[in-house]
C-alpha cells in the first residue's frame, strides 16, 4: 500500500511537470483566440484525465479493502464528486460571463475549468492517504 501511495506521488509530480511544459510551450505559439482556447482546452482535458485516474484510483483501492466502512466512503466520494462537478460547471460558467458575448468567454471558461480540475486533483490527493486508511 505505501508502495503504490510513494509511486502514485512519484507519477503526479511527473504528470504535473509535463503538463505545465504542455501549457507552457502551446502558449507561447498561440497567435490568436482560438489557439488560446485550443491550448486552454488541451490543458484542461490533460487535468481532466489526470483528475480522472486520481478518482478511479482511490475507489478502486477503497473498494479493494472491503472493510465495513468502505461502501459508504466509496458513496460519499461519489456523491461529492457529482456535486463538486455541477458547482465547477457552474461556477466557471458564472466567470465566464465577464466576457459574455465576447470572443473570450469560452476561453476563460475553458481556464476556469482547467485550474478547478487541478485543484480538485490536489485536494483528492491531499485526503488520499487519510481516507484509504478509514477504507
Amino acid at each position: 500500500m505505501k508502495y503504490k501511495i510513494v509511486m502514485t506521488a512519484v507519477l503526479y509530480l511527473i504528470s504535473l511537470s509535463v503538463r505545465a511544459n504542455i501549457d507552457k510551450n502551446c502558449m507561447a505559439h498561440a497567435v490568436s483566440n482560438l489557439d488560446m482556447k485550443r491550448c486552454s482546452n488541451m490543458a484542461y482535458e490533460y487535468a481532466d484525465k489526470e483528475l480522472n485516474t486520481i478518482y478511479n484510483q482511490f475507489i478502486n483501492e477503497c473498494k479493494k479493502s472491503q472493510n465495513k466502512d468502505s461502501n459508504d466512503i466509496v458513496d460519499r466520494l461519489k456523491s461529492a464528486q457529482e456535486a463538486w462537478i455541477k458547482f465547477r460547471d457552474a461556477n466557471c460558467s458564472f466567470i465566464a460571463a465577464s466576457m459574455l458575448g465576447g470572443s473570450g468567454e469560452m476561453l476563460v471558461q475553458s481556464e476556469c475549468l482547467g485550474e478547478m480540475t487541478r485543484s480538485r486533483t490536489i485536494e483528492l490527493k491531499k485526503i488520499e492517504r487519510e481516507i484509504l486508511n478509514r477504507c
